[in-house]
């Protein structure tokens, strides 16, 4: 589940999902009312 199709990731933001799943950083391919909906 690390390729996605619309959006391939670049190595290094493949080695931050971690974090963006913690919602330490925003994550740039989710739409921001995304996440305030979480």
């Amino acid at each position: 589940m690390l390729e996605d199709p619309v959006y391939p990731r670049p190595q290094a933001e493949i080695a931050l999902l971690p974090k963006l799943l913690a919602g330490v950083v925003p994550d740039p391919y989710i739409p921001h009312k995304e996440l305030e909906a979480k």
